[in-house]
């Protein structure tokens, strides 16, 4: 058996089923699971409640809401999408670089770093507001972004051309 008859030199998929996952990108995955969320939350307010992050949640020891949180969005149609279509736009530009497991890493980290954050600054006010959205972990993609290509010049609000780092 030649090294050319090995799967993982092949240039073309062995079946139809690797074909769509080969081509399946963690941001499209992401962003599947956010819309599946947020048909969920419509469809049941329950949902916010068992999913949202609060200083009496991790106080009730319930720490997966530090990562649960960031897939809820307000009933707003515009909170959702304008997260996602920041996650796109930043997100395909990062992930081919790092790749689709260190990409989904550092997303879910930073989705779990702003959940800390936020709590650690509702301790200090004296508060315990729920949070719920995915603007930390799309924030840290954008940073990232930045990170990687300074001059890429975007739309902001659809009008100013601005460069990545400026923003």
């Amino acid at each position: 058996m030649g090294i050319y008859n090995r799967d993982y030199v092949r240039d073309e998929p062995t079946s139809p089923r690797r074909t769509h996952l080969a081509n399946q990108t963690v941001i499209t995955t992401l962003v599947i699971i956010n819309v599946a969320v947020f048909v969920l939350q419509n469809a049941s307010p329950q949902v916010t409640d068992m999913l949202s992050l609060s200083v009496n949640n991790l106080r009730d020891f319930q720490i997966w809401r530090l990562l649960t949180y960031g897939f809820c969005h307000s009933m707003e149609l515009n909170h959702l999408v304008f997260n996602m279509i920041g996650l796109w736009l930043f997100g395909r530009v990062v992930e081919p670089i790092y790749g689709h497991r260190e990409f989904l890493w550092f997303y879910l980290t930073s989705i779990v770093i702003s959940g800390l954050c936020h709590v650690m600054f509702q301790l200090g006010q004296g508060l315990s507001n729920p949070v719920i959205g995915a603007s930390g972990g799309v924030y840290a993609v954008t940073i990232l972004a930045a990170i990687h290509f300074p001059r890429m010049t975007i739309l902001f609000m659809m009008i100013f051309p601005l460069e990545l780092r400026w923003l």
